[in-house]
């Protein structure tokens, strides 16, 4: 297939026996899969944002991840879009060479997108691993860009295509990814934030130390050194004269009549008169007011990628899920949960005097727990394991099936009591969710099983997995 060419109609006229030209607004962007690169043209910084938000939000890597350049012919704000570009040209340094450069550059961007497992299908719905890859595709760091449309005053362009709107959730997605040792920062400036919305757009605001106006003045102090009379200089001016108010001489040379010690504030609401005002900070976006000492103090870095980032481009979040959920649910292999349950059923057959119960507890959404929790991310699972073991005994067994879904062993356990357990533990999750999550996911569902020593352990199995995958 032939490079895709989009924008402007000039795009049309540009070497149309070298591209296809296509309007991705009108069709859908999964047909350009096999297209090397994509090129934009465009004279509108708007249409050039749009379609390259086009292309990065899709879920398909061979797609989201695909080359794309710009031939600017003549947009403004050109800098900040350029950072999620490839490259940039002006018209008129594109030329045969511009067509090699394409060719040469892209080629070695679909190598490493080739070795991602299930490339050309639409499986990538994680930002947080679709910036990873954009990252190892290109061998290329995060740089912060200075924004005055951004909240926090800094953005990472090449981020902010992949999202649907500008929101908080650049800041967890980049503590998210740090704090699991995929990417590392190396400083690049610090900023005062909002606590309340983390904006960095605050108003620094001179008050009176007594009734908290902002409507003070600051005036020199005048200190006349005959009559050792000292006030503000309003209180000296006489027409176009300094007079004394006490002893009533004209103040004539600064230095040898009077002198101008320091400057001190008058307050033109209650008139209260200070040397230093106190200051507040009011954020302009949720109208928070800190004391400055109060505020946060973010760092805001490049970032570059960390090795065990590789493990996840490739093969996906799952490995990182996996990794925290083992860490903070104990667990046996479920090569030996399967044994311990067949010595089970074979007592519970033998010996008929008790039932056990069998339950399944899986986690949808947590990509979404994780990107929304960043650096707390961890505490939340550790707390999901500490709300699932409060109900367990030590003679329960619990192991892992996959990521997501685990199965318990409930010993001596019938079903109704074991369907109570459970409901005070998805009470608890609910809890837990409402209390931490800005929107309440339902990523919790509960299956049970009662073994009667009637069916054999995959037929119990298979029951219980039944309905979990739907």
């Amino acid at each position: 297939m032939k490079p895709v060419i989009c924008g402007d109609h000039i795009a049309e006229e540009l070497y149309s026996d070298r591209f296809l030209y296509k309007n991705l607004f009108e069709e859908t962007p999964d047909k350009f899969i096999s297209a090397p690169y994509i090129l934009i043209v465009s004279v509108d910084y708007h249409q050039a944002a749009a379609l390259l938000h086009q292309i990065r939000s899709s879920n398909i890597p061979f797609l989201y991840l695909k080359s794309v350049f710009l031939i600017d012919c003549g947009i403004a704000e050109i800098d900040y879009i350029k950072k999620g570009l490839d490259k940039t040209f002006k018209k008129n340094e594109f030329d045969e060479n511009s067509l090699d450069f394409f060719s040469h550059y892209s080629e070695e961007i679909n190598k490493k997108i080739k070795q991602i497992p299930g490339s050309e299908k639409p499986s990538d719905n994680n930002i947080a691993i679709k910036v990873l890859r954009y990252m190892y595709t290109r061998n290329s760091s995060l740089e912060p860009y200075k924004s005055s449309i951004h909240y926090l005053g800094y953005t990472y362009p090449v981020t902010d295509f992949f999202f649907e709107k500008l929101n908080n959730n650049l800041v967890k997605l980049i503590s998210f990814l740090e704090d699991h040792q995929l990417i590392s920062g190396e400083f690049v400036d610090r900023i005062f934030s909002c606590t309340q919305c983390n904006s960095a757009f605050l108003n620094f605001r001179e008050i009176c130390t007594e009734c908290k106006s902002p409507n003070i003045e600051e005036q020199q102090v005048i200190h006349h050194f005959r009559c050792a009379y000292v006030g503000p200089e309003k209180d000296f001016i006489r027409e176009d004269k300094l007079v004394c108010p006490k002893c009533k001489r004209t103040l004539k040379l600064v230095g040898n009549d009077y002198e101008k010690p320091s400057d001190i504030y008058s307050c033109n609401n209650c008139g209260n008169k200070f040397q230093e005002p106190d200051i507040i900070t009011e954020c302009y976006n949720c109208s928070k007011k800190n004391l400055p000492q109060h505020l946060l103090h973010p760092t805001v870095k490049s970032y570059k990628l960390e090795e065990l980032a590789s493990s996840v481009v490739l093969y996906g979040m799952n490995n990182l899920f996996q990794h925290d959920i083992e860490k903070n649910f104990p667990h046996i292999k479920y090569g030996s949960f399967l044994k311990t349950l067949e010595t089970e059923i074979e007592r519970i057959r033998r010996f008929k005097l008790f039932k056990s119960t069998l339950c399944l507890i899986k986690f949808k959404n947590l990509d979404k727990i994780y990107l929304s929790q960043g650096i707390k991310a961890n505490l939340f699972i550790q707390e999901l394991s500490d709300i699932i073991h409060n109900v367990l005994r030590r003679s329960d067994l619990i192991t892992l099936y996959n990521e997501t879904i685990f199965i318990i062993l409930m010993t001596h356990t019938e079903i109704k009591n074991a369907q109570q357990a459970f409901t005070r533990v998805k009470e608890n999750i609910d809890k837990l969710s409402e209390k931490n999550l800005s929107d309440k996911l339902n990523f919790i569902k509960i299956n049970t099983v009662e073994i009667t020593g009637v069916k054999t352990s995959k037929e119990i199995m298979d029951e219980l997995l039944q309905n979990a995958f739907h």
